[in-house]
């Protein structure tokens, strides 16, 4: 009798031991598996280079425009030549209108000879000056362009019989300087469209001081601009 009732209690014991450790494996907490995503949703698309250089809430760097043009002379030979570079640099103030400051670097070779002497000067002028254009069509890349300068000449003294030779050296030619104001007027053609270099064709009339010594009223450039 005593032994049938150990018999059970033992049964007992194990069968509740069993049971609470059925249960303690069914409650056990399991973290919760996430879902792989793809690598290619999960990767943000990059944005394109190209758009801070047309983005208008930039800071004020990607505001900035620069171009360089040049204008060779068009009466240039062995005795004359006449070379000019423009540079500038600009504040895009919204996507149809800047303004900036622009100068210029004019060199001038002159060369003259009486039969006996040879003589020549190089002669480097000089302006500076305020711009502004606007785009008036948005789908055309055709700018109104207005600058006013303030220019120093400097050319070779002459007069109707000749150049004038330099005494205390002979083989120089005289020069002279003369400071004008300049208020050019004029078109300006962009091409490379919605990228940040370009090639730009730049007509321009100076409507104040139209005999000028190297151009005349009218003045042609060429040049490349940076994020116009």
């Amino acid at each position: 009798m005593k032994f049938s009732f150990k018999v059970a209690l033992l049964a007992c014991i194990i069968f509740l031991t069993n049971y609470n450790a059925a249960n303690a494996q069914s409650g056990e907490y399991k973290p919760v598996v996430k879902k792989k995503t793809s690598s290619s949703s999960a990767t943000k698309s990059k944005p394109n280079s190209n758009n801070k250089y047309f983005d208008e809430s930039g800071d004020f760097a990607s505001h900035l425009q620069y171009a360089l043009h040049f204008s060779p002379g068009l009466n240039f030979s062995s005795n004359y030549f006449n070379f000019r570079l423009d540079p500038s640099v600009g504040y895009k103030i919204n996507k149809w209108a800047s303004a900036g400051i622009t100068g210029g670097l004019n060199y001038t070779y002159v060369r003259a000879s009486d039969g006996v002497t040879n003589a020549s000067s190089n002669l480097l002028s000089t302006s500076i000056g305020v711009y502004g254009r606007v785009m008036p069509i948005q789908s055309f890349p055709l700018y109104i362009h207005v600058d006013v300068k303030s220019a120093t000449y400097k050319r070779a003294q002459e007069d109707a019989s000749g150049y004038y030779i330099d005494p205390d050296n002979p083989s120089h030619l005289l020069s002279e300087s003369q400071t004008k104001p300049e208020v050019n007027v004029g078109l300006a053609y962009r091409t490379g469209s919605g990228q940040p270099w370009g090639f730009e064709l730049l007509l321009l009339y100076n409507v104040v001081n139209n005999n000028t010594y190297y151009t005349g009223p009218f003045d042609f450039k060429i040049g490349a601009t940076y994020n116009f």
